[in-house]
Order: C-alpha cells, then structure tokens, then sequence
C-alpha cells in the first residue's frame, strides 16, 4: 500500500475569469509561471524520493543518470521560466505589481534578474547550454563533440557499460551508460561549472523563482481585490 501522507492539503477556489481574465497577460504570465513552480517542485520531489545512493555499483550507475536528468530537467524548466520573467518585465501591469511585492519578492525577482542580463554569466551559460542542448535535443553534431571530449580526457582505450536490468515481469530493459557521459561533457566541458557548483546554483535558483513567484502571486490577488481564503 502507499504511504500515507502526513502533509495538511487546503484549497482556495476561485473564479477563473474574474482572477485570470485571458485578455489580461499579466494573468496569462502569471499562469505561465506558475505552470513552471509546479514542474520544479514536481521535478524537485522525484530527486528527493531517491535521494538515498544504492550500496550496489552497478545500481549507483542507474541512479547518476537519473540524477542527472533530474538536473538536467531542473535547469531546462528554471530557463524557460526566466524567458517568462524577461517577457512580463516589458509589461507595465507587471512593474506596478513589483513594486507591490515585499521585500523578501524583489530580493529574490532580483536574484533573477542577475542571471537575465548576464550579472551571473556562468548560471546563464549552464541554463541555456544545459536547456538548449542537452535536455531534448539528440543532435548529431554534439554528441560527436561530446565523444571526441570523452576520448580526449579518459583515453581511446576507455571502456564504458550497458547494464541489464531485470523488471518486475522478469523483462528486462538496458542502462546505456556512455550517452550520459556524453551529455556531462555538453555541460560541465563546455561551461566549466563543477557539479557542486551546478547543484547549487540550481538550487539556490529554485528558492529564488519560488520565493519570488509566491510573493508576486500575493501582490496579485491583494491588487485586484481577490480575497485568498484557503479552506
């Protein structure tokens, strides 16, 4: 059976076209952003439940490539989340709500920002890099360049595993191991960002877009007289 939640769930209704008319971008921004917290706090509790390392090594294989792609998928949706921020930027209806939110939401929107124009060009590079070549993209022309890195730092007589894994209905189904090494090198080779670095700043990251978003949330619905009641 599964576990039984101990978190305490409670829901504020609304009504959608008096909170989120879809004339208004601010709303359809706001929507926008909030579609991306969901991911990366969905994103964030996958890592979380397999946050314990396997003693086995052939297992511990397996659960670095699942960690990667959970960066990976972390960096992706906190670049796209950030386009959103820079679009709304433009907007007059959200430079009035800036200077709505509280403190602790400008902090954090500003922390942001660093990273927009390039204050911060290594979190940029990483984002950008990490989102735009080695997410959802399979391309010929970099994983070329990413083996040729492979080879060059470990040598052309370095070896790599594929990993049979037995399922639960005594199928079986592979590991490739040498793709995700691949795919580091489009990163860490091309961007220099050491992988605690990496963590960090995805992490530091994502408590600035949820910190900032939840603020910019209150500055909305305290603007255009929603009353947030949550039952």
């Amino acid at each position: 059976m599964p576990k039984k939640s101990s978190k305490q769930r409670l829901a504020w209704g609304f009504l959608i076209e008096n909170a989120f008319p879809p004339t208004d971008p601010v709303a359809v921004d706001l929507l926008r952003l909030q579609a991306a917290y969901n991911d990366l706090s969905f994103v964030w509790e996958w890592a979380g439940a397999f946050k314990k390392a396997p003693n086995n090594p052939l297992a511990a294989k397996v659960a670095d490539s699942r960690s990667f792609l959970q960066v990976r998928q972390l960096a992706a949706i906190i670049w796209e989340a950030l386009k959103v921020v820079k679009e709304m930027e433009k907007l007059a209806g959200f430079r009035h709500l800036e200077t709505q939110m509280d403190g602790e939401g400008r902090r954090n929107l500003k922390r942001l920002q660093k990273v927009l124009s390039s204050q911060d060009p290594r979190s940029k590079k990483f984002l950008a890099i990490t989102r735009h070549k080695a997410t959802y993209h399979y391309d010929r022309g970099q994983f070329a360049q990413g083996l040729k890195r492979v080879l060059s730092l470990h040598g052309t007589d370095s070896q790599c595993d594929i990993l049979s894994i037995e399922g639960s209905n005594v199928e079986e189904h592979f590991h490739f191991e040498l793709p995700d090494q691949i795919r580091a090198e489009f990163i860490v080779g091309v961007t220099g960002v050491e992988v605690n670095e990496l963590l960090h700043n995805l992490l530091d990251l994502s408590k600035a877009f949820g910190t900032f978003l939840e603020r910019l949330c209150a500055a909305y619905c305290k603007d255009r007289g929603l009353e947030i009641n949550f039952r």
